[in-house]
């Protein structure tokens, strides 16, 4: 049994999409005015709940009895699907999905992620971190001359990737294939309801990604036995190499290949779409920008607000586990949450004039950008030195950087909030 949609009468609220213009443009703006008028919003084209307030919110995220991470899954093949659609394929792709640390619940949720912890320490981010500058230089000095370009094809695509690509150890090549293997996998996700389906997507399409993941899979694990074989400084080689008491290995290689496809997930499109945005914020915030140039120890207080301002890792879903009052509303067993980040740090209830970009925020640490609680995300500690080293070189090699605010925002047709392109330009230096 779910629960009834309330009446929505407010246009704000009526008219409520994720993908409309004005929410892809400016999320915080966008729910702020669906906040005045509802805390907790119904969307039948989607079968979920949005709540607005970020003590709603946070009571989400840290309840994890009441609200499962366990609500994504691959939908149930029909039968043209199985026509199409090898059943070890299938089995694939379904146990990479069961490995995923963010689709699972205590106590396996706590065991998977006590051994990546254990692998994703800070001696892997400090000996990545010793190359980013590099790469950054790399990317920019392909570009420069140009005066104009498209960043997020220049330069933040290609920048997530191939740092990514160093911690883990793989090189530009097979960080590109792991990508389209992400995006394949990602594409496969449905809700937890028997009738969804592949929402979207022809027979012959779904059967497409099922053969590039297990493709992927197939080459990766390849990977994974040359560094057995091999052992090098890099993640993939932590993983096989981490051992129980006993000196017995803690992970299969189906589970350090779903742990890689988390952390490609994960850590190249928000990273991503995290510096293009900022690169747009600072268009519009001239003086935190020329600020940062002139102190660059302020970078560190630009991408913390970036963070909380441009919430890059977009959304969570759960599933009510019980019936429960949410937000003035009974919610049933079964009913679906979408958490949308952009939400909570937009509340002004947590943070005063939350559209403001004040890199002085008292507070800020209860941003939830990064999720809290159990699902706090394991790359955080990547994700911050790698945007304010991306901000420094950025402004420092490409006077008078600017985004292009005459280009309309192109956005990826996706429930992720994705930027396809932006146009940027800048000062050539003679």
């Amino acid at each position: 049994m779910t629960s009834t949609p309330p009446s929505l009468t407010q246009p704000e609220v009526e008219s409520f999409n994720i993908l409309s213009p004005g929410y892809l443009a400016d999320p915080l703006a966008y729910l702020g005015a669906v906040r005045e008028r509802a805390p907790i919003v119904h969307l039948p084209e989607l079968g979920v709940w949005v709540p607005t307030r970020y003590r709603d919110i946070d009571r989400i995220l840290h309840d994890h009895e009441t609200f499962s991470s366990a609500v994504l899954q691959i939908p149930p093949l029909t039968p043209a699907l199985r026509e199409l659609v090898p059943t070890e394929d299938e089995e694939i792709v379904r146990t990479l999905f069961a490995n995923q640390l963010v689709f699972t619940d205590p106590p396996a949720h706590d065991v998977q992620r006590r051994s990546a912890q254990r692998t994703f320490t800070k001696r892997q981010v400090d000996r990545t971190t010793g190359r980013i500058e590099e790469i950054c230089d790399e990317l920019i000095d392909s570009f420069a001359g140009l005066g104009e370009a498209d960043l997020m094809d220049r330069f933040a695509r290609r920048f997530s990737l191939r740092v990514v690509g160093t911690m883990i150890g793989l090189d530009v090549d097979d960080l590109e294939r792991f990508h389209g293997m992400v995006t394949d996998f990602s594409m496969l996700l449905g809700p937890s309801s028997a009738d969804a389906g592949f929402l979207g997507f022809t027979d012959e399409q779904v059967a497409a990604r099922f053969a590039g993941v297990v493709e992927g899979y197939r080459y990766f694990a390849g990977l994974v036995e040359e560094r057995r074989a091999e052992p090098r400084q890099d993640l993939v080689t932590a993983m096989l190499t981490l051992a129980d008491d006993e000196g017995r290995p803690v992970m299969t290689t189906e589970e350090i290949l779903a742990h890689l496809v988390g952390i490609v997930a994960a850590g190249t499109d928000t990273t991503s779409n995290l510096v293009c945005s900022l690169v747009l914020r600072l268009t519009r915030e001239p003086a935190v920008r020329d600020a940062a140039i002139a102190d660059p120890g302020l970078w560190p207080a630009v991408v913390e607000e970036g963070l909380r301002r441009e919430s890059p890792g977009d959304k969570a879903v759960r599933v009510v586990t019980r019936d429960t009052e949410l937000a003035g509303r009974t919610l049933r067993a079964g009913d679906k949450i979408m958490v949308l980040f952009a939400a909570a740090n937009g509340d002004p209830d947590r943070f005063a004039d939350p559209l403001a970009f004040d890199i002085e925020r008292p507070g800020i640490s209860g941003s939830r950008h990064f999720g809290t609680g159990r699902h706090f995300c394991l790359g955080a500690p990547l994700v911050r030195p790698e945007a304010r080293i991306a901000m420094e070189k950025l402004y420092s090699r490409l006077p008078g950087l600017e985004a292009r605010l005459d280009v309309a925002p192109d956005f990826a047709p996706t429930l992720m909030r994705l930027r396809n392109t932006l146009p940027v330009r800048w000062t050539v230096r003679g």
